[in-house]
């Protein structure tokens, strides 16, 4: 991943992961490692979320685009009482997401955009998730290249106010590792697919 900070106004703080992979699976069958339903249930259930709700992919309109919506629950994992947990605000991340996969025949590319609200996150009073996926088909398989825009505030920072010493920077590392794992672990789960897929 290659971490860019951006500030995009005083209170919401933004960074931009970008990540780039080739496949040797044609597009199509790319598009599947990354995007099946089954795949997506995998990879919540090795990541350890809970309540994962995966809706299908519906029928695609008349230009091949096609959505589907997936919501999850990020366990806060905590040695302390779950009432203590609560009144410091460490609850249970509920995950919101919206996909779309669009196809571009003339460039040969599919693209998957995804609008995932994040509530509960510790510290966090605002945050969203905006990935795409751009796979294009190439002579030797298919390309991947990954943007994430991810925008949040601190708690506290929506009003100006950042009472906690050190709380936007520990946000944000934490959002840094968070995202950086997520997709690198998906990337891997696609890869090890695609390679039980070429041995058959």
């Amino acid at each position: 991943f290659h971490l860019v900070s951006v500030q995009f106004f005083d209170d919401k703080m933004g960074r931009e992961l970008n990540l780039e992979e080739n496949f040797s699976t044609p597009l199509d069958q790319t598009w599947e490692f990354l995007f099946a339903d089954t795949t997506t249930i995998e990879y919540h259930m090795v990541q350890g979320n809970k309540n994962v709700k995966v809706e299908p992919w519906g029928e695609p309109d008349a230009n091949g685009k096609k959505v589907r919506s997936v919501t999850y629950v990020v366990p806060m994992n905590v040695p302390v009482p779950k009432m203590v947990s609560s009144q410091l605000g460490l609850v249970d991340t509920i995950c919101k997401t919206v996909e779309t996969s669009t196809p571009n025949p003339d460039q040969k590319q599919i693209v998957v955009s995804s609008d995932c609200e994040i509530t509960g996150a510790p510290g966090v009073n605002y945050s969203k998730v905006n990935p795409t996926f751009t796979l294009t088909s190439t002579e030797s398989g298919t390309n991947l290249k990954l943007h994430v825009a991810v925008e949040f505030a601190a708690t506290g920072a929506m009003s100006g106010i950042n009472w906690i010493p050190g709380l936007n920077s520990s946000v944000e590392s934490c959002m840094d590792s968070g995202c950086q794992k997520g997709f690198t672990d998906l990337i891997a789960m696609a890869k090890k697919k695609e390679a039980e897929f070429l041995k058959k």
